[in-house]
Parts: structure tokens; sequence; C-alpha cells
């Protein structure tokens, strides 16, 4: 009995020790554009930097009319570095040709150093209506 209850205690546990996910994404207004953040990887070492990369796409060959906006972000237990990028996609020329669907840049968030494995860190992406949240599990030096 007691080895039954010790296993259901693991297997409840277990779930919360899942990696987070690597990318996030959200829709953005009507659908039209998607918010995407995608970390190199799932983890950082106290201290270190993480590469992410951001992307908002449009339709599958470009936008119907010129899309901007400004992406802001806001880390917890780090800092995101820019903390906002400008947004342009074209919409079609004249011809109705050249629309662009995709934005892609980086962003580098980097984990303060007096963290430990009990810390998480977060970096948010707010642009028009959307929030996009990427947790990043914070890994001892070496244990990645």
């Amino acid at each position: 009995m007691r080895c039954l209850a010790l296993l259901l205690a693991l297997a409840a546990w277990l779930p919360g020790c899942a990696e987070p996910d690597r990318q996030v994404t959200a829709s953005v207004g009507d659908g039209e554009l998607e918010l995407a953040l995608e970390a190199v990887q799932g983890w950082v070492a106290p201290g270190n930097s993480l590469p992410i990369r951001v992307e908002v796409t449009g339709p599958e060959g470009g936008v119907a009319q010129d899309e901007s906006g400004i992406i802001e972000f806001v880390a917890n237990n780090g800092s995101v570095s820019p903390e906002q990028l400008s947004v342009a996609l074209a919409g079609p020329d004249a011809q109705g040709e050249g629309a662009q669907s995709r934005f892609t840049a980086w962003v580098t968030f980097t984990a303060w150093p007096n963290l430990t494995a009990a810390d998480q860190g977060e970096v948010h992406a707010l642009f028009r209506d959307a929030v996009v949240t990427l947790k990043i599990r914070i890994a001892p030096p070496g244990d990645g």
C-alpha cells in the first residue's frame, strides 16, 4: 500500500518537471497575423543569455495591406534586450505584388545571476491585442 501511494505521488509530480515549450504562439487581432517566440533551447544557466527568435507571420502570399506596430517585451527573473521591436510588413504594390508575409528578429533573455533551479525565467511579448509568454527553465551551469 505504501508503494502504491509513493507511485501515485511520483506520477502527480512528474508532469510538473516537464521541459517548457521552446515555441509559443498567439493570433493577433482578427487572426490574420500570428506572433511567435522560439528559444534556441528551453533552459539557461543563471547569469547567461538565451537567444529568442521573434516572428510575426501573415497569410501565405503576403498581407493585404501594410501592417506595422511595436512588440514590447517584459522579462521575469532576468532582462530582455532589446525591450521592443518595430514590426513592418509591406502590402502589395500597385501591380498587386511584393506583399510580405513574415517579419523575423532576435531578442536576448539574460537570466539574473542569483537564480536557482527553483526559479523560472519568462519573456512576455505584447503586440496589439496578443500576449505570448515564453517560460524558461533555470538550470545550474553544466546541467542543461
